[in-house]
């Protein structure tokens, strides 16, 4: 529970100078302590779950001769209601010791010209759940970073020089406007996680392949569910027939969105086989060997109402997917390389089953009733599904 400090008590900080760590939490402060700027000890300073509307440039100390570096190294105001940080709070590098930033969940439109400026240190910048629209060029300054969050904001375009982020291991993006990635991400080659969904982008630049291990790159998770995508990055890939398999699906995913606004009897007819999923072989695509057609999701003599109300989709598709047998390859393929991309589009098609499975089930409980006693399909998670790539 917030709990309210006397404001003797928080004028009397400026006198702890030898004081490096400062934690007022949950205290109701509506502004800064007064006088940090002569705390030349400070390390970290922790105002989160408080009522702080502005981040002041007084925060740093100013000089005749000009500005000091402060010692600052961790700076975290989450959970306020900052929605404005004074130029010149980043001035000639006067935060050039920062480390971590954390400003998520505030009501931030913008950010000054000089955000980032001289900050060579910080590797990490927390700014999601705010309300911004666009990220200044002086982030590129930022030149050892390695995470940036900038989820659940208003962002339609990244820095195009990204590149100077070479750094970058995890972005996330996810819940803005994005329509398009920079040309030249794929030189950010040490990146490792790329969330992006729910955006608004249709394809992806042909730089994306470098990230990828078969290329050299460190990318181990790519996260892009509700995005119009037309070509997905990863068929860039080239991964023989799988490339065509994925354009299949995107629209797949299309169509599916259409029937959803449909009555149940209309998209799962009770009396209906479910339809199983064309074979590998018929997929437009040079093969060296197809071992057998792909499973059918569905026993024989499962209806579309049985298969969704089925209990043991999880224990099915972590049977089916490695056991199947429909990988292809072009002649002279490294076995290595093969062995990548079967973990790839067995992840891809455990994520297709289990999302529309769960979709079918959710339908079917929500208009019958009788249902609702029944097993609930397992949830997919992202953190709990086993990434195989």
């Amino acid at each position: 529970r917030d709990r309210r400090l006397p404001p003797a008590m928080i004028d009397k900080l400026s006198v702890l100078l030898a004081i490096e760590h400062i934690e007022l939490m949950h205290i109701r402060l509506k502004e800064f302590p007064p006088h940090l700027n002569n705390l030349d000890s400070l390390r970290l300073l922790d105002l989160s779950h408080n009522r702080i509307r502005k981040v002041p440039k007084e925060l740093v100390k100013v000089q005749e001769q000009g500005v000091s570096v402060s010692a600052l190294t961790h700076l975290k105001i989450p959970e306020n209601r900052v929605c404005l940080i004074d130029v010149g709070l980043f001035q000639n590098g006067s935060l050039g010791n920062l480390r971590n930033l954390d400003l998520r969940d505030n009501v931030l439109e913008s950010l000054p010209h000089d955000f980032g400026e001289g900050c060579k240190e910080l590797i990490f910048i927390d700014l999601s759940h705010n309300k911004l629209q666009v990220l200044p060029v002086s982030l590129l300054q930022c030149t050892g970073l390695q995470f940036l969050n900038v989820s659940h904001n208003r962002i339609a375009k990244l820095p195009d020089n990204i590149q100077a982020l070479s750094r970058l291991r995890k972005l996330f993006v996810s819940f803005n406007e994005l329509q398009e990635f920079p040309q030249n991400i794929g030189m950010c080659r040490e990146m490792e996680k790329i969330r992006a969904g729910h955006n608004h982008l249709r394809e992806l630049p042909d730089s994306f392949v470098a990230l990828w291990s078969q290329r050299g790159g460190c990318l181990e998770e790519l996260v892009l569910e509700q995005n119009p995508l037309v070509h997905p990055s990863v068929t860039a890939v080239e991964l023989s027939g799988f490339n065509e398999a994925l354009r299949q699906f995107a629209a797949w995913v299309e169509e599916k969105k259409k029937m959803s606004r449909q009555p149940i009897k209309d998209i799962i007819p009770m009396d209906e086989a479910f339809e199983p999923p064309a074979p590998s072989h018929s997929r437009s695509a040079s093969f060296r060997r197809v071992a057998s057609e792909e499973p059918n999701p569905v026993a024989a003599g499962d209806s579309r109402k049985d298969f969704a109300q089925s209990a043991d989709i999880q224990e099915y598709v972590e049977q089916a997917v490695p056991a199947a047998q429909h990988y292809y390859f072009p002649q002279g393929m490294n076995p290595a390389k093969a062995q990548e991309i079967q973990s790839l589009e067995s992840s891809l098609l455990f994520v297709k089953k289990i999302l529309y499975v769960a979709e079918l089930q959710e339908i079917e409980r929500k208009r019958t009733p009788t249902f609702q006693g029944k097993k609930a399909v397992p949830k997919f998670d992202a953190d709990t599904f086993p990434h195989r790539v």
